[in-house]
């Protein structure tokens, strides 16, 4: 018999506001192949207009390998590096946005307001990307937030997470560090989620801090249409099951206590 619970979608659970929410980045990234790309200059001017501001504008390098046939003693691949877009950087450096041919990525550093703001903004640009360059398709759609708890001690963990790693406890030999990857399916949806669980060692001037990050990338399995309502549909359902998938994760108390702003 088949004990395991079923996934349910539930679009209008509603989960705690965290005050002291431990987000580093939060992404949204839409992955769309221009249909109409300009030369470099052009389009940086363009940047430059539309978005006053993004102050900062780094062209991006797109790195190919080519194998060839070589004589003796030379290399056998060709490097290839070729523009792929830019890198934008906001005035006061919290938001990033790359803005290639496949596609636009926008990031948000702390301090994170909330999901309202950051997803607005964020769909303004992407809104600036297709009307610039007209994808017929997007390939995929991602929502991915980067957290990290402060710990004191590395043990922790066992309080702060749901379901602690423990390998070789039984044998007396005590976990000191773990980096846990898993990919899981979304049931009956052509989604996916990517989580990453690690302890991140403390910096040379914080000697007695360790970081225990949840990387956590919400995203769709398979290419939809442009329009505007899809978009939006899919979008809302990602941040849903990012937030069902991270609370999931955190025991209760460590729940309370992010509610909570400390002194």
């Amino acid at each position: 018999m088949n004990n395991q619970p079923s996934f349910q979608f539930d679009a209008s659970e509603s989960f705690p506001h965290l005050a002291a929410a431990p987000i580093v980045e939060a992404v949204i990234h839409w992955q769309a192949r221009a249909a109409r790309w300009q030369g470099e200059e052009e389009l940086r001017e363009q940047l430059s207009e539309l978005l006053p501001g993004f102050p900062e504008c780094h062209p991006q390098q797109l790195i190919e390998l080519h194998p060839e046939m070589a004589g003796e003693g030379s290399e056998p691949w060709i490097r290839r590096d070729k523009w792929h877009g830019f890198r934008l950087v906001s005035q006061d450096k919290l938001s990033i946005v790359q803005f290639t041919r496949d596609g636009i990525a926008v990031s948000r550093l702390t301090p994170y307001q909330s999901w309202d703001v950051f997803s607005a903004d964020a769909w303004g640009l992407w809104r600036i990307f297709a009307d610039m360059t007209q994808p017929s398709e997007v390939q995929r759609l991602g929502v991915r937030f980067i957290n990290r708890i402060v710990l004191r001690r590395r043990e922790e963990v066992q309080d702060i997470l749901t379901s602690p790693p423990e390998c070789l406890e039984d044998i007396g030999l005590p976990t000191v560090g773990f980096l846990y990857q898993s990919r899981h399916s979304v049931p009956d949806t052509p989604m996916e989620i990517n989580v990453v669980r690690t302890i991140q060692p403390p910096a040379p001037d914080k000697p007695n801090e360790f970081g225990l990050i949840l990387d956590i990338d919400a995203g769709t399995t398979q290419p939809f249409a442009c329009d505007n309502a899809t978009l939006k549909e899919k979008l809302e359902t990602m941040h849903w099951l990012k937030n069902k998938v991270f609370f999931s994760l955190l025991s209760q108390a460590t729940i309370l206590r992010l509610q909570k702003v400390e002194p």
